[in-house]
């Protein structure tokens, strides 16, 4: 009986263990994320500034 109770413990804090580094991915995961959509929408805003420069470069300044 007692080896059952020993037993279930173990399972309780497996389980614990398993709840906390599921949450922990989750974490990660979602930090990672909103880096990566951080990175692309800067790199697309850059992307977006050059283009302005380049028109402005081969004759959109002479509209102002």
């Amino acid at each position: 009986m007692e080896e059952l109770r020993d037993y279930l413990n173990d399972l309780k804090r497996d389980r614990f263990v398993y709840l906390v580094l599921a949450l922990a991915a989750l974490a990660i995961f979602f930090s990672l994320q909103s880096g990566f959509v951080h990175t692309v929408n800067s790199v697309a805003g850059d992307f977006h500034d050059k283009l302005g420069t380049m028109s402005i470069a081969a004759g959109g300044a002479s509209q102002m």
